[in-house]
């Protein structure tokens, strides 16, 4: 069988490289009937079928794509993706031939990872006709093809598509990252990434145009929760109120996190009034701000016996459960929070603090707050294993966001004792002491 098959290839490499005469024209016509039958039915590697030019082309068509041979023909096109002819053939083919083209390309980068030379191909290849299908290939490529296209490319609408692809690619990255434990140099790269196509689209920027929440949320994923309110001040400035409903799910996530962060003394009122000026005809959910409340209130209560606070404890709770009947906050209230809440309902709390991080930190931060209210008015001895998780959990929160804000008090901090010795503990030991605060490490 190889015996034969290297016959085959001989006799196709001297029938693709002679010349037509038309004074053998039917011999011809009959040596090429006789081959393409041959190929038809021999299990050739696709990689030894040569494929030069055209004329080349023209012959495996009419051996194997016209009659029914589709996926044989395609992985002989799919090994010459760089001829410097294929994007004329292309173009001059009926619309049928370049759908069945482009869904076999897209199968072929599946299977495979695309070379350099597919790559620069892809850009060869490219019409605006095209558009469709390479917004598909594009959907399956990964980050570094995308942005070795966009370096390579200068054509206007191959860079859009491939922009518009790189946006969703970083944006479902982040989808699936723990994105509280991203590198400095990684939280910079996303935040300069996301500032320059940010600064392009202000730049053509239309008044009332609409803008989307991926526009922004790498940014709060990055940790700049500060830059990010500074452009959408800016933005609420210049624009219609309007143009801010598509962000409502964002902002409500921001703003009041916003206010722990850098309005702590007064983050009640300072979200009140950021929501007013972003939503003028909305009400805001209630909830929110009695999160902001119950957190100043655990704050504050850290350095003094909880008892004078069960009144006011006790009010901010009946709010949250009031508006959300089933809030994990309710199985500490249900206890007897004023004594002894046994590990598997601080465990629970705990679990739902990190849950909550993505569409409302600022009740991750006040039920990390709450834990360590527990932690400084009861007598219940918790696992080194929990009370390691919890600390290493505040942590990543306050490096995340380039502040100390969830990092328990100086008080409360003799009960991480059994963590005496570990990394985590030495971190944050340096941490909450005013004269020894020092820059994340």
């Amino acid at each position: 069988m190889e015996n034969k098959n290297q016959d085959i290839i001989q006799q196709l490499h001297k029938v693709l490289g002679q010349a037509s005469s038309p004074e053998f024209l039917f011999e011809q016509w009959q040596e090429e009937l006789v081959l393409r039958q041959s190929l038809r039915h021999v299990s050739i590697d696709d990689c030894l079928l040569p494929l030069e030019n055209a004329e080349d082309f023209a012959f495996y068509k009419r051996t194997f794509y016209d009659v029914g041979m589709k996926n044989t023909f395609f992985s002989v096109v799919m090994n010459h993706l760089s001829q410097p002819f294929l994007p004329e053939i292309l173009s001059s083919q009926s619309s049928d031939f370049v759908h069945d083209f482009f869904i076999a390309l897209q199968q072929h980068f599946i299977s495979h990872f695309p070379t350099i030379g597919e790559l620069k191909a892809l850009i060869g290849l490219f019409l605006p006709e095209y558009q469709d299908f390479y917004r598909t290939l594009c959907a399956n490529l990964t980050e570094k093809d995308l942005k070795y296209l966009l370096e390579k490319t200068s054509n206007a609408t191959l860079r859009s598509l491939v922009l518009s692809a790189l946006e969703k690619n970083q944006q479902k990255s982040l989808q699936n990252t723990d994105w509280l434990l991203f590198s400095e140099v990684q939280k910079l790269s996303l935040a300069k990434e996301t500032a320059q196509r940010l600064e392009q689209k202000i730049a053509h920027w239309e008044k009332n145009e609409t803008w989307f929440p991926e526009y922004f949320s790498p940014l709060l994923k990055a940790g700049k929760l500060k830059d990010m309110m500074e452009i959408l001040e800016l933005l609420r400035k210049l624009a219609d109120p309007k143009i801010f409903l598509p962000l409502r799910a964002l902002l409500h996530t921001t703003i009041p996190l916003h206010a722990l962060l850098y309005h702590p003394e007064n983050a009640y009122n300072y979200a009140r009034q950021q929501y007013k000026q972003f939503f003028p005809e909305e009400k805001n959910s209630p909830i929110t701000f009695h999160y902001l409340h119950l957190y100043q209130l655990a704050v504050r209560c850290q350095s003094f016996p909880m008892l004078p606070f069960r009144r006011e404890f006790s009010l901010r709770i009946r709010q949250i459960l009031k508006q959300r009947p089933d809030d994990v906050i309710g199985e500490w209230f249900k206890a007897d929070f004023l004594h002894t809440t046994e590990e598997p309902i601080a465990r629970k709390i705990f679990t739902e603090a990190q849950n909550r991080l993505e569409n409302a930190p600022h009740e991750t931060a006040a039920l990390l707050e709450v834990l360590y209210v527990i932690l400084a008015n009861q007598k219940a001895l918790y696992s080194p294993q929990f009370l390691d998780d919890l600390l290493t959990y505040a942590w990543r929160l306050c490096r995340w966001t380039h502040s100390f804000f969830v990092l328990p008090s100086a008080d409360v901090f003799s009960a991480f004792s059994s963590l005496a010795g570990t990394k985590i503990f030495s971190q944050v030991q340096h941490s909450i002491l005013p004269q020894k605060q020092e820059e994340f490490s």
